[in-house]
């Protein structure tokens, strides 16, 4: 399979692989300024990189597939920053830059400086089925039991 991507910033760092075994693509902050995120902040940070569209060896366009941004477990348990929503999902016909919103869940601001990695994104297959409306579902043991329900 490939992605083609394009840098909207020339100074963007391209996505990179760690190690051959990384599942996740490093994202870089591709700022003109370093920034300070204070403790409890949330700040924007622009990776100047844009996808295209996922081609399978033939160079059809897949569609079943999404771009999953997750938290760089060093930086999220060193510096306390992880991306505020947590996981964020990047549509298949997104094609604007990728901004991750950072998050500073420590006591102390931290800094963000040019090329510096800030998350990590993963391309995973997904279902999208066709929904169907229903006035009743079928029963099940758990039934509506929700948090807490089946244990502690």
């Amino acid at each position: 399979m490939i992605i083609k991507f394009k840098k909207i910033d020339p100074n963007a760092t391209a996505p990179t692989r760690a190690t051959l075994g990384s599942v996740g693509y490093d994202l870089h902050a591709c700022l003109k300024v370093g920034a300070v995120i204070e403790p409890g902040e949330t700040v924007k940070i622009g990776t100047g990189i844009a996808f295209g569209a996922l081609l399978d060896e033939f160079g059809f366009e897949l569609e079943n597939y999404g771009g999953f941004v997750f938290a760089r477990s060093g930086l999220a348990t060193k510096d306390g920053l992880s991306p505020a929503n947590k996981v964020g999902v990047i549509d298949t016909d997104y094609r604007g830059e990728i901004f991750i919103a950072l998050h500073n869940h420590s006591k102390k601001a931290a800094s963000v400086e040019h090329g510096q990695r800030i998350a990590q994104l993963v391309f995973q297959p997904v279902f999208l089925p066709i929904l169907e409306e229903l006035d009743l579902l079928d029963e099940t043991e758990r039934g509506a039991g929700g948090f807490g329900s089946t244990g502690a």
